[in-house]
């Protein structure tokens, strides 16, 4: 019977590419941290993260919420038990949201544009932050009309 060097019987193993700079910006393949940045409830990228602070497990605060409403007082994850009140046991994980936010630009400005849709069809009055947005913008157009002139 022969021996194999099982080592030797391996592919190759070459470390993941890392990130990369060009033209003044860092490109980074997200592979390696993709599935650290989802919600394992809806298996989108968390949106609004809330982690659980007995077993620090992070999930979008739509999908913790439903699931609390749903009667459950326990991790979705791990089970552990968050009785009498789960709510009390969470908190907005602004960190996570912030790498997410850095990250796909897009999503937050999809969120920001889709809230924004929501008061303008109910008839309630914008939050502070979309009037100043929009008065910024106002002014931005006044000044690019008054340059041209």
């Amino acid at each position: 019977m022969r021996k194999t060097n099982k080592a030797a019987a391996a592919p190759e193993s070459r470390p993941a590419p890392g990130p990369l700079l060009s033209g003044g910006t860092i490109d980074m393949p997200l592979g390696p941290v993709s599935a650290r940045l989802c919600c394992p409830l809806c298996h989108g990228y968390f949106r609004e993260p809330f982690t659980i602070t007995e077993c620090l497990h992070t999930f979008c605060k739509r999908c913790l919420l439903l699931s609390f409403a749903r009667g459950s007082k326990e991790c979705p994850t791990c089970h552990v038990n968050l009785a009498p009140d789960p709510y009390r046991e969470c908190l907005a994980d602004r960190t996570m949201e912030s790498i997410v936010d850095k990250l796909f630009p897009e999503l937050k400005g999809a969120d920001d544009e889709a809230e924004k849709e929501f008061y303008e069809k109910r008839g309630i009055k914008l939050k502070r932050q979309f009037r100043e947005v929009a008065l910024s913008d106002d002014k931005d157009d006044q000044e690019g009309t008054h340059a041209k002139r």
